[in-house]
């Protein structure tokens, strides 16, 4: 895996283990919530990022931790390299 392929791989598995689903759930019926890193993206953009966390979450991660955690999240999946944070700046982040 090369390291820009593993930055845009990191809020896919991020983003699973806290909603605690696949990546892809080819099974949704809403088409936004196939791909869990645009569902993230797009809840993250519309102030709704607490939707995508796993209902036995919810109410115990702090807000501030939560949108932390988005912000890095949307900021590996930016379309350029050069917009993309280093992996030293997504550890420091999270």
């Amino acid at each position: 895996m090369t390291y820009p392929t593993l930055i845009l791989a990191l809020p896919s598995r991020v983003t699973s283990v806290l909603c605690t689903r696949a990546p892809i759930d080819r099974t949704a019926e809403d088409n936004m919530r196939i791909s869990l890193t645009e569902w993230t993206q797009h809840c993250y953009n519309n102030g709704t990022l607490d939707q995508v966390i796993d209902t036995h979450l919810q109410g115990r991660i702090k807000l501030p931790s939560l949108l932390k955690f988005g912000e890095v999240a949307v900021s590996c999946l930016a379309l350029e390299g050069m917009k993309r944070p280093t992996m030293s700046e997504v550890v420091y982040g999270l």
